[in-house]
């Protein structure tokens, strides 16, 4: 499940920065993951050594572009995630948009688990292969990954998007990245994700053929059955739709935590003499290269704080950029339910069921028509440029709460890859008719 998820992003990634057809990007993954599992564990674990620091580094080094670019917002940023991650209004939020608080917190663990692995004794088979000399000193590498994977990498990650200001949803990420360096972000984006999703894909499979051989010993028809079947999962995933994917990924998950965690609280006495019997040996230190982890960390954190506070003070408070009003509201909108309560969520009562549902083609020159209507779009947070030739759809539902007007009002909603990324509310009738974003008409002053 974990291999369907991570290709079903490098196929969304690669579609949505290159144009690249599933198809095409799960007939390249089977080959080139073929080709990796063929040469074995050493050929799997040279080519996660070679990928993972470009692609980190790749990643960083944009989302550090973009924080400098919006550095005046970092404040703001902090204050927003802060704020509202306990305040009632985001409770009442989640509540009012039929998602409970409980569910909210489950989620959020659930994707924490999947991005760190911790609890689920998967990493474990890779740390086991190490060449530590103690599992405590590889117990504290453990430890690393997952501070480096959740606060370090998530953190910057969420900052890039609420500091941009793009609209929250699936696609956050690759506007904050357009919104810098245009189409180049996106690719740069969409490359090291691919990256970061084909290393995870490669160690997930070395984690099941770890699990295959402690079952089956060395029986080579297992193995190669194994391989088989995960390479048709990878395949699969790259045409599955993204909320079955994280749904059976999730369930999944849970099978392997709850085992996982029992035998742990059974073993954790162990755990703990270990480590006692670890610290306690050459005079409470540890081991040289603990210590030189813990020094490059507190030299990279004084070079990041150094660097914050340089761009803080040339760029004080007074000036920040207001979020955008499309960050407010969730856009990702899977379903027709989905899209009502997005526009619920500026006010506006509209019949459940869409009066129109077509494909339309975002022109790949803009005239004076599709200008003056991108800036209808870009007032409420959204822009229409990013997506020049890009077939989009456009669903219509009619307005029932329109101040004034009881009928024929129309909201329309522009929705790319289950994304809305744009749209306005508008009279059918040329006859005083008129245009206008999402907003009440009350509330655009």
């Amino acid at each position: 499940s974990g291999s369907m998820v991570q290709t079903n992003a490098i196929a969304q990634s690669m579609q949505q920065s290159f144009s690249v057809s599933p198809s095409l990007c799960a007939v390249v993954l089977v080959l080139v993951c073929g080709w990796v599992l063929h040469g074995g564990c050493d050929r799997a674990v040279q080519t996660c050594s070679a990928l993972v620091p470009w692609m980190s580094a790749l990643y960083l080094f944009g989302c550090g572009i973009i924080l400098f670019h919006f550095r005046q917002n970092i404040p703001s940023a902090f204050s927003q995630i802060l704020t509202q991650a306990f305040s009632s209004g985001g409770i009442a939020g989640a509540a009012g948009s039929g998602v409970g608080f409980f569910t909210c917190v489950r989620v959020g663990i659930s994707r924490g688990i999947f991005t760190h692995e911790a609890g689920l004794g998967s990493a474990s088979i890779a740390h086991a292969c190490s060449g530590a000399d103690s599992p405590v000193e590889q117990g504290f590498w453990g430890i690393f990954e997952v501070f480096c994977d959740t606060i370090l990498v998530c953190t910057i990650t969420a900052l890039s998007i609420l500091a941009s200001g793009v609209p929250l949803g699936a696609s956050g990420a690759y506007q904050a990245f357009c919104s810098v360096m245009g189409k180049t972000g996106g690719r740069l984006l969409g490359i090291s994700l691919s990256l970061f999703a084909f290393a995870s894909v490669i160690s997930f499979c070395l984690y099941g053929q770890r699990c295959v051989e402690y079952l089956f010993g060395d029986s080579r028809h297992a193995l190669f059955l194994y391989r088989c079947i995960f390479l048709v999962g990878c395949a699969a995933g790259c045409f599955a739709r993204l909320p079955v994917v994280f749904a059976l990924a999730d369930l999944l998950n849970a099978c392997l935590l709850l085992p996982n965690l029992i035998v742990l609280l059974i073993l954790s006495p162990q755990v703990f003499s270990a480590t006692r019997e670890y610290c306690l040996k050459g005079a409470t230190h540890l081991c040289s290269s603990v210590h030189s982890l813990f020094k490059k960390l507190l030299c990279a954190a004084a070079i990041l704080a150094a660097v914050l506070l340089i761009a803080l003070t040339l760029h004080p408070f007074e000036s920040p950029a207001p979020v955008q009003p499309a960050a407010q509201h969730d856009t990702c909108v899977p379903n027709g339910l989905a899209q009502v309560r997005f526009l619920q969520s500026y006010g506006w009562e509209v019949n459940e069921q869409p009066c129109e549902m077509v494909q339309v083609v975002i022109p790949e020159t803009f005239g004076d028509v599709y200008e003056n209507y991108n800036e209808i779009q870009k007032q409420q947070g959204f822009d229409l440029s990013r997506f020049r030739g890009k077939q989009v759809s456009r669903c219509s539902y009619e307005v029932l709460n329109y101040p004034g007007q009881k009928e024929y009002i129309r909201a329309n909603l522009l929705i790319y890859n289950q994304e809305v990324i744009g749209g306005d509310i508008c009279s059918i009738y040329a006859e005083n008719g008129f245009m206008h974003g999402f907003s009440l008409p009350e509330q655009e002053l």
